[in-house]
């Protein structure tokens, strides 16, 4: 791997109460829960500006995958990266508290930072045109 590039990632820690999601993901699995956690989970992510159009099925998979994170494998995992590593987080991000993002780059290899004052948890699309200049700084030949 030449880089590797990091956009709103979690931290070696949760960010969230891992019991709650874990409970969460156990009322997941059955219809009945699904149906008792669908409205909830539709104004829980809206409030964390997750796009409205998201379906069910795509909230749901999203709590069952948050639920299953390992935070400190995470954080090992990116201590022992070889390559450059591009993180980019935003002080507005809902989701993901800046001192989690802060010692997530602190962790990680060299490589470029981007701390937005703003963006959220979408700097895919709301700082595209940054994040597409620092990724060539990564790759320059763009190969």
């Amino acid at each position: 791997m030449r880089a590797l590039a990091l956009i709103c990632a979690p931290g070696a820690t949760a960010h969230y109460p891992e019991r709650a999601m874990h409970l969460a993901a156990v009322a997941l699995r059955s219809r009945v829960g699904r149906v008792l956690l669908g409205p909830v989970q539709q104004r829980g992510y809206a409030a964390l500006g997750f796009p409205r159009g998201l379906s069910d099925a795509e909230r749901s998979y999203t709590t069952l995958d948050a639920a299953q994170q390992d935070f400190a494998q995470h954080g090992a995992d990116v201590e022992a990266l070889t390559c450059p590593v591009l993180l980019a987080w935003a002080e507005d991000d809902p989701l993901i508290p800046l001192p989690l993002a802060d010692e997530l780059a602190a962790r990680a290899p060299a490589g470029p930072r981007l701390r937005f004052p703003d963006g959220g948890h979408n700097l895919q699309k709301s700082k595209a045109v940054e994040l597409a200049a620092a990724l060539r700084t990564l790759d320059p030949a763009g190969g």
